[in-house]
Order: structure tokens, then sequence, then C-alpha cells
């Protein structure tokens, strides 16, 4: 049967894949369009029909679609990137891939009200081809199954035979139909009158183009001209000046005086009404003028307003049938916790983030740059910190989190110098380390704003426990923390082994890596035991505690919308904001104080194991030498304790809160 369809399919390619219609068009003036007559309706694909459902198809076709898997006894649902599923998708059939397979679909659907997948599965039930059936070929058969018809499977008619297919290979989408049950009901039908009349409209359009080209006239002859000469000036007439190409030229005959009709009232109103025609077909398909460029001329602001009416409820809608049969139908194929989800085609989260940019900054909290990244233009050398006029001052001083300027001398020269070159180390690592923490916290945010979307609502959730169903396991969030982590960790960690390698030795020379190795008494070997032992435990710890705090404060917020009966639109404003906010979410600045205090601790805890392992009796805290250094920290400075020991602000080395700068020496500096 395969081989049948490819044969099908190979042979349509040499003609048309539907024929237009042309039998009815300019030698009758019946309508095309008879209710459950599919070949009719796909044969009216042309003038304002097609504009409309063109339209619809490109715009439906062009819309991304993600995947998703449920994991847990209550669902929570993480992104999935790589699966057969996205093989198939990219190419359908040999022919086709995804945007075509789409395009046509939505064409048959808006068409006839119905549109069929053939899924071609293997020996394993998986579907490894997809081809859309030709719909008026499509024929529903029905079983008897007690007092109730069924359906028992599809026939397709192709040639002088027929193929058929079980229920089981077939995704049938369909319009609601209250008629039938079986078959979808098309817009067409819904507008049978209008169709017709437009196309005895272009009918009539044809037919005085093609007879005359100018409205008809009226010959009068003088009483001494003969039934001979009658003849001979209708011939010449036809000759000479009848037709397109002739239309205007100077007539002159003898002894017939031709006299010019106009149309008649009739005929300018029925000319006139194709104008009404095309936009009553356009309304009832969801069109706007402007879309197709048939519009009056209009300002951008209203053009986005049109746009967006006609992406929310012409195009979503759509996107939403498409993609409910495929979880339905074809992904259970693979897995049943499996789900595919269209991006949203509706402008407002573009404006809403416009918006929040604006705010960001009027209110100082992104810089010029971040902007122009987002933008994808070149950061300006000005542009790194958010610009405020110097009469933005804080009111009073904040909370000991927060670096207060204290001026800082080093211990001596030799902590001075080291301290320099560790900060120049430490912040080339979190440069590169930020960037993959906003790919991070951009993708979870993405994955709870979907499952807000996919269970606010549900009333078979409880909303006291909405926060389990919307943010993706914390075990899971950590593990894939760490994993981005990896290489920065590393790097921190080679890092911290070269400062404790130069302490040891006495020298600042420099030394590859496995000098450094060699000077502490490790090998690559060692190393790489010591690197899988403290990513498991900063992620047991820290990257639980990362996550731990979002979903927190992500539950204070479902928690406050279930209080005051939010909408979905602004529980998920307010999650964008939480993610978004300089104070509590994930910003740069967020995402900076993550990476500069994590690489920080990766350092100082790997210098500190270095100098405990190799029989360092004491240990001294540094405090930062830049011009910020917070009270807590300064009262730090210079304190001397066992190595094995706490400092008095409670830790075994920097850093002691977010944003920390200090360092650790090995002995004592007093």
């Amino acid at each position: 049967m395969l081989n049948n369809i490819k044969r099908f399919f190979s042979r349509r390619q040499k003609e048309a894949f539907f024929q237009f219609g042309t039998s009815n068009v300019y030698t009758g003036l019946n309508p095309k369009i008879q209710s459950g007559n599919f070949q009719s309706m796909v044969e009216s694909y042309e003038t304002w029909i097609y504009a409309a459902v063109s339209c619809i198809a490109r715009n439906v076709a062009r819309c991304n679609l993600h995947l998703y898997q449920a994991t847990g006894q209550q669902p929570k649902y993480q992104e999935v990137e790589n699966h057969p599923f996205w093989d198939l998708w990219r190419e359908v059939n040999p022919e086709m891939n995804a945007f075509d397979l789409l395009e046509i679909t939505q064409i048959f659907l808006d068409l006839t009200g119905n549109a069929y997948w053939y899924m071609v599965l293997n020996k394993l039930n998986k579907p490894v081809e997809i081809y859309p059936l030709p719909t008026q070929r499509v024929k529903i058969l029905l079983s008897e199954s007690g007092s109730k018809q069924r359906i028992s499977g599809y026939r397709l008619t192709a040639g002088s035979g027929n193929i058929d297919f079980t229920i089981d290979e077939i995704l049938h989408f369909k319009y609601p139909n209250p008629l039938n049950e079986f078959y979808g009901l098309s817009p067409l039908q819904a507008m049978i009158y209008a169709v017709g009349e437009n196309d005895l409209a272009h009918q009539f359009g044809y037919n005085v183009l093609r007879n005359q080209a100018v409205p008809g006239n009226i010959f009068t002859a003088e009483e001494w001209v003969d039934t001979e000469m009658l003849k001979l000036a209708k011939e010449e007439i036809k000759t000479e000046y009848e037709g397109v190409k002739r239309a205007g030229k100077t007539m002159i005959l003898k002894g017939i005086k031709p006299t010019k009709v106009g149309l008649s009232p009739m005929e300018i109103n029925f000319l006139e009404g194709r104008k009404f025609l095309m936009e009553e077909i356009l309304a009832i398909y969801g069109v706007p003028k402007t879309k197709i460029g048939m519009g009056d001329l209009v300002n951008r602001a209203v053009a986005d307003a049109l746009d967006y009416t006609f992406q929310k409820e012409t195009i979503l809608p759509r996107l939403k049938r498409i993609e409910n049969k495929i979880n339905e139908k074809l992904l259970p194929l693979w897995d049943k916790s499996l789900i595919v989800e269209f991006e949203s085609p509706v402008p407002e989260d573009r404006e809403f983030e416009l918006k929040q940019w604006e705010m960001w900054l009027k209110n100082y909290v992104r810089s010029i740059n971040e902007y122009r990244e987002y933008l994808g233009i070149k950061s300006a050398s000005w542009g790194n910190k958010p610009l405020a006029p110097f009469s933005i001052m804080p009111l009073s001083g904040t909370s000991g989190s927060q670096e207060q300027p204290v001026k800082r001398i080093a211990l001596n020269k030799q902590v001075g110098q080291k301290w320099y070159a560790w900060v120049k180390i430490e912040e080339n690592i979190e440069q590169n380390y930020i960037r993959d923490l906003k790919s991070f916290f951009e993708a979870q945010k993405k994955i709870v704003l979907a499952n807000v979307k996919r269970v606010y609502g549900d009333k078979s959730i409880n909303k006291k426990n909405l926060i389990e169903f919307v943010f993706p396991p914390v075990n899971n969030e950590a593990k894939r923390l760490t994993e981005i982590s990896y290489k920065h960790f590393v790097n921190a960690m080679r890092a911290g082994i070269h400062f404790a390698a130069e302490t040891i030795t006495g020298k600042s020379v420099n030394k590859s890596f496995e000098d450094d190795l060699d000077a502490i008494g490790m090998t690559l070997d060692s190393f790489d035991v010591f690197v899988e032992e403290t990513l498991k435990r900063w992620q047991d710890l820290y990257g639980i505690t990362i996550n731990d705090t979002m979903k927190n404060e992500l539950r204070d917020i479902l928690a406050q919308s279930v209080q005051e009966g939010w909408g979905v639109t602004q529980l998920q404003e307010a999650i964008i904001d939480l993610y978004s906010r300089y104070d509590t979410g994930i910003t740069p600045e967020r995402a900076l104080r993550i990476a500069r205090t994590e690489v920080s601790r990766i350092m100082n805890e790997t210098e500190l194991d270095v100098y405990v392992d190799t029989g360092y009796e004491y240990k001294t805290w540094s405090t930062a030498l830049d011009e910020f250094t917070c009270e807590e920290c300064s009262a730090l400075e210079g304190e001397v304790v066992g190595v094995n020991e706490t400092f008095s602000g409670g830790v075994q080395c920097p850093p002691l809160h977010p944003n920390c700068r200090c360092v650790i020496l090995a002995g004592k500096w007093r």
C-alpha cells in the first residue's frame, strides 16, 4: 500500500495537486459550490477564497512547534530537543517538510472542513513518514456498532482503483459540523451563496471583456441598405472593432449608424457588489483586508491591532486544533507523556516584552548594552551599567549582603598582587558563565510559562499545590544547572590550584597546569576525581538552593494569583516580571551575582582544599581591594584561624555573602 501511495504522490507531482475548476466558469452560470461536494470546494480555491485561505495557511505553517514530556506523578513538563519526532517533523516524507505539511493541511481544512494525514508506521508501530491525502478523494468508511454507526476506516480514490486505510493509519482533522458527526463543515458551505455570487460576478466581467471589451452598441441601418450590405457590415464590425485589443478604435461604417449603450443600473450594481462579496468572504474566514493588501491605507497602530485580532481569533484556534490532534493520535505512538505546543503567534507577548524593556531602561534596571544584545546590536564601550541621573541616590544603607564603600589597604604588597591577579581571572570566568546562566533561566522561564498556560484554570488541580504542576522538578533543574556550570567550574578549580601552587612554591611564573598539579601533589586523574566530587557536592547543596529560591518566589506569586483571582495573562506577566526583577528575579545583575558568588566559592574552596592536604596549619581572611567592601567583610580583614576552623563570619572561606570578592590566604598574615 505504501508503494501505491508513493506512486500516487509521484504521479500527482506531474500535474496540479488538485485541479482548479474550469468546467463551468465561463460556459454556464451555475455556482460552483455544491453542499457536500468536496471536489467543488477544492475547485473554488481561487480569487478571494485563494487570498484568504492561502494567507491563513502561511501564517499557520510558519509557527514553531515545541515538544514537552511530563515527568512524575503530578505532571511537570520539560522541553525535549532530541527525539525521533523531530526527525519525522524535519522531513515528513521524501517530498515534503513540516512547513509544506502544515500549509496544505490548513488549505484543505479551510476549503473542505477536513484534512487527512496518512501515517506510515514501521514494524515497531512508530511513525516514519506522513502523507497529506487529497481531501476531495477521501471517503470515510462506516460500520454498524449496535444502534450506532462508527468509523471503520478510510478510502482514497486513486486513479481507477481505491486504497483503504485503517483508523490507526489516518489522523483526521476536521471543523465542527452540527449536520454530520463524521465529516467537518467547510467554511465555504457557510457562505455558499456568497461564493456563488462571487463566481457569477467574475464570469460576468470576463464575458464583457471577451465579447466586446466595451458595453454593447446598437446599429441603425439606412433604408437603402440591403441584406447583403448588412451582412458585410456585421462581419466588418466583428473583424475590425470587437475584442480587447481593438477597444476604443474609431468606427467608420457606410450606411450604418452606431449608438453606444451604457451599463444598466443593475449591471453597475452587480459589478460594484464584487467589493462587498470580497469583504463578506474575508470576514467569514477572519482575514483583515490589510493582510492581503486590499485595505485602505491605515497607520501602524491600526495595522497592528488588526494583526493582533487576526493572530488571536483566526490563527491561534487553528494551531490549537492541529496541536491537540497531534497530541491525541500521533505522539502516543511513541510515549503518552509527550505533548507538542505551538509558539503563540499573538503579538501581545512581543508588545509586553518591549514595554518591559522600556520600564527597565527608564528605572535604571537594565543597561544599554543588555538592550543592544537583545536587539542583536554590537555593544557600546560606555553601556555596561544602567544610566541614572546624578540626582538618583539611595536614601539609606542596605543590608549586609550589599557591599558598602570602605577604604581598604592590603596586608602587604604580595597580598595586593595576588588579589588583583585573582580577580582578573575570576572576572573572565564569570563573564563566560553569565551567558550560560541567562540561557538556563530563560529556558526555565519558558517551561514555567508553558506549564501555567497548560494547567491554570484546570479545576481538577488543587490550587494550593499549583507550584508542583508549574515549576519543573528541582532536582532535575539542579542537575541541568550543574551541567551548564561544569566547564566554568573546572576553569575556576584550575585557577584555584594555580594560586595554591604559587603559594606553595613561592614562585609567580607562568607554568603549565601539569606543573601546578605536580607542585601540589596531584595528577590529571586525581584532578578529574576532585572535579566530579566538587560538582556533586555543589549540585546537592547550591544547585538545589538556587532553584529552591526561585521556586519559593514563584510559589508566592501563584498563591497571590489564586487569592486575588488573576487571569492567566496577568499571572504570566507577573512570572515574566519575577524572572526579570532587579531585587528578586533573574536579571543580568542577578546572573552576575550568582556567577560571581559561585565562581568565587569554587576558587576559594579549591585553594583551601589544597592547603589542608599540603599541611598548612593556619589560614587568613583577606578582604576585597576594590572601592566597595562591606562592613561584615571589613571586620574579618586579616583574621587568622586554624586551617580546618571556621572564621568568625561563620564560613570556612569566602564568599561570606553574594557578590563577595574576598580571598583566602595560606598561613598567618598578621
